[in-house]
């Protein structure tokens, strides 16, 4: 039997600002369909807003890749955030890990954050001329100076991972399963999505504009909105960054 061939390319560095921003610069000057940057040590990981994704060097897998797909902005992004968040929560059950998504696309053990990511794309009018995704995940390391934050290892620690193969593995993972990326897949994506969906249905707190309140998530929509039914009984949508989950 031939061995499978990966049309997947690494781009290895010691130490970068950021695995997103090197591979975007990548991206401007024409790097191919799953390009891949890692690094041993990220000095300015970003997640979304001014957040930022601390990792202790050459313990965790810091990585972007590069997908050159005619996707459409309102239609395909919010299905393929669901999509990688659902494979790294299906690859994470090869470790006995059970996570889930905290909405809308952070990955959680319990209570605490085990991966984190980040898509930015390259917009021509509606269409997307390349996108980026980026990927955080913890693997061996097990201090995180009071962050609620856990690893592999923490979770397992009969384990201990080498980065450079634990990227390799979840980069095949991915390549391999993309076919299923497909919109007559979508309404089976969005439903396993949510079947995931930390805290759906359970009356936590969220927070809009400085302020607190009550509510139950419901369920996430396609085009990405959360739906949150609050005290009063109506059923809200909220679009990403205009609200946040506290617990």
């Amino acid at each position: 039997m031939l061995d499978r061939v990966y049309n997947i390319k690494y781009f290895h560095y010691q130490e970068l600002d950021s695995t997103n921003q090197k591979i975007y610069q990548l991206a401007i000057e024409n790097a191919d369909d799953w390009s891949v940057v890692w690094c041993d040590r990220q000095i300015h990981g970003r997640g979304y807003g001014l957040n930022h994704w601390i990792s202790e060097p050459y313990q965790n897998a810091t990585f972007s890749f590069l997908l050159r797909k005619p996707f459409e902005a309102e239609k395909d992004l919010p299905i393929l955030n669901m999509w990688i968040s659902l494979k790294i929560v299906e690859f994470l059950t090869k470790w006995q890990i059970q996570a889930h998504v905290k909405w809308p696309n952070d990955i959680w053990v319990g209570r605490k954050k085990i991966s984190g990511i980040l898509i930015q794309n390259k917009l021509t009018g509606s269409r997307v001329k390349f996108t980026i995704i980026g990927i955080g995940i913890n693997l061996n390391q097990i201090e995180f100076n009071g962050i609620s934050a856990t690893s592999i290892q923490l979770e397992n620690p009969a384990v201990h991972i080498v980065p450079q193969e634990f990227i390799k593995n979840i980069m095949e993972f991915f390549y391999d399963e993309f076919i299923t990326f497909t919109p007559m897949n979508y309404d089976k994506i969005s439903q396993a999505y949510n079947a995931n969906l930390l805290r759906i249905n359970q009356i936590s707190v969220f927070e809009k504009e400085g302020k607190k309140f009550m509510g139950i998530i419901r369920k996430v929509t396609q085009n990405g909105e959360i739906i949150i039914e609050t005290e009063n009984g109506s059923l809200n949508a909220f679009k990403h960054k205009e609200i946040s989950l506290i617990h």
